[in-house]
């Protein structure tokens, strides 16, 4: 059965947010198997340049700057000339597209179709570096699907935390991955910085810092949540109700994702994690999520082909058009 077979698809998005962590790793691991068969012949081939090790071990993992000043410029400037969405994703929006400065009176956020972020400049061609692309092969057990292209303004002086800056989880999939490009300098706190907790993403991992902590002050902080199936979905939700118990007992294990525009890291975020309001200037950022199926984030989010020129598509590897399958289509 293929990844994306309509019956499979209809299944495990029914299934996939309601199973203890567990039981939904089993299920990732069954599904990259079958991914990895059908996609053999296209699978990347060495290790690559970036330590799969430690992504599993800590969660995410700072890539550098995958894009220099030039190239980070020119995406920014093309998008700030473009028309957003007053929402973190355009569906939850009033749908209406308004400029970049009057949507900030509408929203803490501007977000972009995804049919503008892949036209813009040199998005497609991130999306598909090889290093990325073997490091998310690695870490999922199977060339992955691209599911999700993305990009977002946050705008300073919010009344009140958005959701996405308290700690939540991501539950896009059984398994995956979302690389993070700023596109707007984020060189401390003030700038909007994402936080990740690391090794949130491993229930052995979570329970070794909490709950089965050493420390008896830590082990009591940790038993005000409960046991550690409440620090998971389905009994703990996506955990945004802990934020600030989590803030206080998960703060050794902070790391704060700072750097230039262009500067890049990927991250399992089914972790724990969240954004920061910018102080003072809006921030840009870009997005690329990786996959196992039709997941149910793609579905939740109404995700629609954006339709390219085939003579784009036409130039690219056979593995890179079927990692492309659900978010782009040629054209005629």
């Amino acid at each position: 059965m293929h990844n994306s077979d309509p019956f499979l698809v209809d299944l495990m998005s029914r299934v996939q947010n309601v199973l203890p962590p567990d039981l939904r790793e089993e299920i990732a691991a069954m599904l990259a198997a079958n991914r990895a068969r059908q996609t053999a012949a296209l699978a990347p081939a060495g290790p690559g340049p970036f330590p799969a090790a430690t992504l599993r071990q800590d969660g995410f993992l700072r890539l550098g700057r995958l894009l220099d000043a030039a190239a980070a410029t020119r995406l920014r400037e093309h998008l700030l000339a473009g028309k957003v969405y007053a929402a973190h994703v355009p569906v939850y929006s009033d749908g209406v597209a308004r400029s970049v400065d009057e949507t900030r009176h509408h929203s803490d956020y501007g977000s972009y179709k995804l049919q503008d972020i892949l036209a813009a400049p040199g998005v497609l061609e991130l999306a598909l570096r090889d290093d990325v692309v073997t490091l998310a092969s690695a870490y999922l057990g199977a060339l992955p699907y691209i599911y999700s292209v993305h990009a977002w303004w946050t705008y300073p002086g919010g009344p009140e935390p958005a959701r996405t800056h308290r700690i939540h989880r991501d539950q896009d999939d059984f398994r995956f991955l979302s690389l993070f490009v700023y596109l707007t300098d984020v060189n401390g706190a003030e700038d909007g910085p994402t936080v990740y907790y690391a090794g949130s993403h491993r229930k052995d991992l979570l329970a070794a810092a909490t709950v089965n902590h050493p420390d008896p002050v830590i082990r009591a902080e940790a038993d005000r949540i409960g046991r550690i199936e409440l620090f998971f979905p389905p009994r703990g939700a996506n955990a945004t109700r802990y934020t600030e118990p989590l803030r206080k007992l998960l703060a050794p294990h902070e790391a704060v994702l700072t750097g230039p525009a262009g500067t890049g890291f990927i991250a399992d975020t089914f972790g724990l994690h969240r954004g920061s309001p910018p102080a003072k200037c809006d921030r840009l950022a870009l997005w690329i999520r990786f996959g196992l199926y039709r997941n149910w984030a793609y579905i939740n989010d109404k995700t629609a082909p954006a339709v390219l020129p085939a003579t784009v598509l036409d130039r690219l590897t056979p593995a890179q058009r079927m990692m492309l399958e659900l978010v782009a289509v040629p054209e005629g």
